[in-house]
């Protein structure tokens, strides 16, 4: 191959890579045109929108019997798909389920509180506040509940003075492994299935 060859070989080789060399295709207007249209590009592009075609039938309506999504008559499963039974050992339906929610939600929110004048021996009522502004001791017993498929919270506070306050529970509340009771400190206390949390403050 001559060098004149060569040269018109990469002359033509750039031109492709910048596409000078390219052959521009030709438009759907254009071909139009050439089978015979003789309108403006507007006038084709309109041409292209077809006639709005017949409404689609309407759905089928479906009746609802009284009773088909009866909440009184539809159980509530656990996790493992297995009914969720009452005391009586029946299944909790929709609605019974729904009012234990509101009510144990509503006990937690709405404590009753007891501002407490003595310390000593203290019976506490589930779902209630107890406060003592200064206690030397608290013998703490805890009241039955009525109900075992309702949250049961026992709740107190109480302010040691500058001797600790000697705090004593039922044997069965289990305590985290650094709860311990200082003097000067204000204790907020709540039990639920006997297990005890707290919070404490300096009360100095």
């Amino acid at each position: 191959m001559d060098i004149v060859t060569l040269l018109l070989a990469k002359k033509y080789a750039d031109q492709l890579v910048r596409g000078k060399g390219a052959i521009a295709g030709k438009s759907a207007y254009e071909i139009a045109q050439e089978n015979g249209y003789t309108g403006t590009v507007t006038e084709w592009l309109q041409s292209l929108k077809g006639e709005p075609g017949p409404a689609g039938s309407a759905a089928p309506a479906i009746e609802h019997k009284k009773g088909d999504y009866d909440i009184e008559k539809i159980t509530v499963n656990d996790d493992n798909g297995n009914p969720i039974l009452k005391e009586d050992g029946q299944p909790i339906n929709v609605l019974e389920y729904m009012n234990q929610f509101i009510s144990r939600n509503s006990n937690e929110i709405r404590e009753p509180k007891q501002i407490m004048t003595t310390d000593g021996d203290a019976v506490l009522s589930p779902n209630t506040f107890y406060k003592w502004d200064n206690a030397i001791t608290l013998n703490i017993t805890l009241e039955k509940p009525d109900s075992d498929t309702i949250l049961q919270k026992y709740h107190f506070m109480f302010n040691s003075g500058t001797k600790p306050t000697k705090l004593t529970l039922p044997s069965d509340v289990k305590t985290p492994q650094d709860f311990i009771i200082e003097a000067n400190k204000i204790y907020d206390i709540s039990i639920v299935e006997n297990c005890l949390s707290y919070q404490v403050w300096n009360n100095i």
